[in-house]
């Protein structure tokens, strides 16, 4: 038996353990819970070893080494980034790459597969050189390079760059679509049309009331123009669209087209030009056209009379050029176009997008009126041209060919669609209309809409705190006593003031059945003459009765819109986006 001369700490002899606490900060410890103040006070003795030690019986466990940091990051060749994902590329874009060598031994390169690069450049970010297959790295060397993806190449980019390692082969990535800007200036001998297209599904009931679901969150737009070019320009029209018809283009608005009245100097991040009222918007496009320069830039920022770029201008543009913002869009697969001469070429182009995020400008417009929780369409129509109105009746036909025929009619009221013809005069009134018509959202939302006819006639003074309204008898009472559509009246004062009020009863109101009088829910806020009031209309809850609105521009700053409007039957509706 072996004997060995030891000594043991306080801590090892049943001592109090000082240094035990909720944090381990506290206390001076050494190395094994020993303090160094108290390591003079032990104990001697001896330890003796009764038992002998067997190590025969033994036990293998089979074990894994558990992965850590170290192991993901050293011993391999990074590229960071490893994927490029680049959208819509409408302007040249510059992106860094690093490629670091995390192993403790120089790395050399055997090749560099490169597959589907045109258009596109990588150099080292230092020496500006271009990268060749022979790449050597130190141990744990960094090197940036500077990729340049150019818009001439192809319409799909899907490039590859594979580094040779041994044994590691890392890859970059990059992917994106290339946007061309169509640059042919609109005919405007014919009017733009620019059409917004919503989605509902509406289920209606026995009854009339309907349940509307909105199916989509941005309307689509179709952007249709015609061009007439010449010379060169139908070369150029015909190169682009051999190659292109089935891309993206990049299709400036030319509606809102303006001329820069301040020059554009290059490694300028602005541009200088109205935004008042103009479907410029931020993360979008703007399009810039000098003859046969012309260029697409991302918009950073719309501020009042001025874009702020993601990117400086590489070259100055002039005093004149025409800027627009731009619309990321498609044409159909069939595409028509007429030969007038052997140089001449006159088309229709129909542009096709999923639209802007918005249905207008980032400029702030007035909101229109609300009455009784609804927005209201004050817009007057055109009455240059009839509003042409339908009754549609929901009606049951039961006829076995010989009774007689029975009609049920489960509705009770007629469904009234109406045909509006609009002129909107200016870009804030284009404004304003976009702004309502993002509110209705097609068919989804119900609004109040005046019929704009003399419907019924004033016969006596209204005071000021007055409920009632004596009108000529035209069987009100009769027909339409709490009718939806009938039941709520507009009075167009001469002044232009529009006083909305909901009618709770009618009865006669003279012997000789000449006068009814209505009763408003609410009182009048101040007294109205009947020489005072221009027109007296009925307001019907009414919806879109259809999900595309088209805009016709006869001008850059004039615009007509025809408007289908159904009458709504009942006034409950439930709606789910």
């Amino acid at each position: 038996m072996t004997t060995f001369i030891g000594i043991l700490s306080r801590e090892h002899i049943s001592l109090a353990n000082s240094i035990l606490s909720e944090n381990l900060n506290q206390g001076s410890q050494i190395w094994l819970g020993v303090r160094g103040v108290e390591i003079n006070h032990v104990q001697h003795g001896k330890v003796a070893l009764n038992s002998p030690v067997d190590i025969s019986h033994t036990t293998s466990i089979p074990g894994t080494i558990t992965s850590a940091f170290s192991h993901d990051w050293y011993n391999h060749i990074h590229v960071l980034p490893n994927q490029m994902a680049l959208g819509n590329l409408v302007s040249e874009q510059k992106r860094t790459v690093e490629v670091f060598n995390a192993f403790d031994s120089p790395q050399t390169t055997t090749a560099i597969l490169k597959k589907n690069t045109e258009g596109i450049s990588v150099r080292d970010k230092v020496t500006q050189q271009p990268l060749t297959d022979k790449l050597t790295l130190a141990p744990f060397q960094s090197n940036l390079y500077q990729v340049a993806i150019d818009t001439s190449g192809p319409p799909v980019i899907d490039a590859l760059f594979q580094f040779l390692f041994d044994p590691e082969q890392p890859r970059l990535s990059i992917t994106g679509n290339r946007v061309v800007v169509f640059p042919f200036m609109a005919n405007w001998d014919k009017t733009i049309t620019q059409e917004y297209q919503w989605k509902t599904d509406v289920l209606q009931s026995y009854d009339g009331t309907e349940q509307r679901f909105k199916l989509r969150a941005n309307p689509r737009q179709q952007f249709t123009f015609n061009t007439l070019t010449e010379g060169l320009e139908t070369n150029r029209l015909d190169a682009l669209l051999w190659n292109w018809q089935s891309r993206v283009f990049a299709v400036p608005l030319w509606v809102d087209a303006a001329l820069l009245s301040k020059p554009v100097i290059a490694n300028q991040a602005a541009i200088i030009v109205n935004t008042q009222h103009l479907n410029y918007q931020s993360e979008g496009l703007v399009v810039l056209i000098n003859g046969q320069q012309v260029k697409a830039l991302e918009i950073a920022q719309v501020k009042n009379n001025e874009l702020e770029l993601k990117r400086v201008l590489n070259e100055p543009w002039p005093i004149g050029t025409i800027v627009c913002p731009a619309l990321l869009a498609r044409l159909p697969a069939q595409q028509t176009v007429s030969r007038l001469t052997a140089g001449i070429t006159q088309a229709s182009w129909s542009f096709e997008s999923d639209g802007n995020d918005d249905v207008q400008s980032e400029t702030p417009v007035r909101i229109n009126a609300i009455y009784r929780n609804h927005p209201v369409l004050t817009f007057q129509p055109n009455r240059s041209n009839p509003i042409d109105q339908q009754y549609l009746r929901l009606t049951s036909l039961l006829d076995n060919g010989v009774n007689t025929v029975t009609i049920d009619d489960h509705g009770k009221q007629p469904n009234i669609i109406s045909s509006v013809e609009l002129i909107l005069e200016n870009k804030a009134q284009i404004a304003e209309f976009k702004e309502w018509l993002k509110q209705c959202a097609g068919r989804h939302q119900s609004f109040w809409m005046p019929t704009w006819q003399a419907d019924l006639h004033s016969l006596e003074l209204m005071a000021k705190g007055s409920r009632n309204m004596i009108i000529n008898n035209i069987g009100y009472a009769m027909h339409y006593q709490r009718q939806p559509g009938k039941q709520d009246v507009m009075i167009l004062l001469r002044d232009g003031t529009r006083i909305y009020r909901h009618v709770t009863g009618a009865v006669i109101s003279d012997s000789n059945s000449q006068k009814e009088l209505l009763t408003f829910e609410k009182a009048l806020s101040q007294p109205i003459q009947p020489k005072d009031i221009l027109m007296l209309s009925f307001l019907g809850l009414c919806r879109l009765e259809s999900d595309q609105v088209e805009f016709e521009w006869l001008t850059h700053d004039i615009a007509r819109v025809g408007i289908k409007v159904r009458l709504l039957s009942s006034e409950g509706a439930y709606l789910t986006s």
